[in-house]
């Protein structure tokens, strides 16, 4: 008994997954002739892609530009040292690409002033 409620129970399964499912999507909702709908379709806005991070000591700010030519981007780093700052970024183009760093070092007498100016 047990053997053959598994055998059936194996077989619905199989023959479920073998049928194709079928639906009926947007059915209910009359297609849209307006003219501002049909523009959107033809001429879409390439995708932007927009990050900011914010750490304690660090930030990042990038951006992308998905478009048919290509990507185009731009980020920025930033973090603090015990002993400085360092910065560092890219700008890509489709057909190059330029990179920055810079390591900024402070003495010590330069930064108790600084940390004097930023601490509450």
């Amino acid at each position: 008994m047990r053997w053959g409620i598994t055998v059936l129970a194996v077989a619905v399964v199989l023959i479920g997954r073998a049928c194709p499912g079928l639906a009926e999507h947007l059915t209910l909702v009359p297609p849209t002739t307006d003219e501002s709908a049909s523009r959107l379709a033809s001429d879409p806005s390439p995708p932007v892609d927009l990050g900011v991070t914010l750490g304690r000591d660090s930030f990042r700010l990038g951006a992308r530009l998905f478009g048919a030519l290509g990507v185009y981007g731009a980020w920025l780093n930033g973090q603090a040292r015990p002993d400085g700052f360092s910065l560092d970024g890219r700008l890509q183009h489709p057909d190059r690409a330029f990179t920055f760093k810079l390591n900024a070092e402070i003495d010590a007498g330069a930064r108790r002033a600084f940390d004097a100016l930023i601490a509450p």
